[in-house]
């Protein structure tokens, strides 16, 4: 959202067409980025259930890492057409480490993980949660 946010402001401010909006935006595009890799991935290792995103079209972290996908390839594009013309060519690379550095210490600091319930989920799911899993004993 932080990163939409930028993007949004620099289209309705002087500084529409200048690059230097892109590179506002790289950290905040490329840590979450990061973050909605980790997330899908949690996901598809059966470490998270999450409910369906918008439309039912796919689960949240699905959505978010098609949306992160979509804004780091614009993003990133428009930074390096701004770069072809001699213009903060650094900065682009210093946005990508900020935003790795960021989506690190986004997870790091995360609490850890509620453990797996013991019975089943009594109310449906409304948010990203750790999956019950029925345990068959040996006899």
């Amino acid at each position: 959202m932080s990163a939409g946010g930028v993007l949004l402001i620099g289209l309705f401010s002087e500084f529409r067409n200048s690059v230097v909006v892109l590179q506002m935006a790289m950290p905040l595009t490329i840590g979450g980025l990061i973050t909605a890799i980790f997330h899908f991935y949690l996901e598809a290792v059966g470490a998270l259930e999450c409910p369906l995103g918008i439309f039912g079209l796919g689960s949240g972290p699905q959505q978010s890492l098609c949306v992160f996908v979509l804004l780091v390839i614009l993003n990133v594009s428009g930074a390096l057409r701004g770069a072809a013309n001699g213009k903060h060519s650094t900065t682009i690379a210093v946005g990508l480490i900020v935003g790795v550095v960021l989506s690190i210490g986004a997870i790091a600091s995360a609490p850890p993980m509620p453990t797996r319930p013991n019975s089943p989920y009594e109310k449906p799911i409304d948010t990203c949660r750790p999956p019950f899993e029925l345990q068959l004993q040996p006899r």
